[in-house]
């Protein structure tokens, strides 16, 4: 893993609008649960969680699985096209 030297500390535009979207819905009490991870401006990278018992986690956890899935596919691994992927071209 390659970690860059990124100079531009200003904040990220997508970032801000998908989290006051979520705040807005949170804020009306449509989501209850969440999962998150999260890049930091050294590349280092955390998680975290907040679950409401009023939901079924495990719907939760599945949702994760296709955020994988999504991820994997949209950005191909950028930092080597993996085995995996290029199965799928095939």
């Amino acid at each position: 893993m390659t970690i860059k030297n990124i100079k531009d500390m200003s904040p990220s535009k997508d970032a801000i609008n998908e989290l006051e979207k979520l705040l807005i819905e949170v804020k009306a009490g449509e989501v209850r649960s969440l999962a998150y991870c999260v890049a930091y401006t050294d590349n280092t990278t955390a998680h975290g969680w907040a679950l409401d018992s009023r939901n079924n986690s495990r719907s939760l956890l599945g949702e994760l699985r296709m955020l994988e899935h999504d991820y994997i596919v949209s950005t191909e691994l950028e930092e080597g096209y993996s085995e995996f992927c290029k199965a799928l071209d095939e």
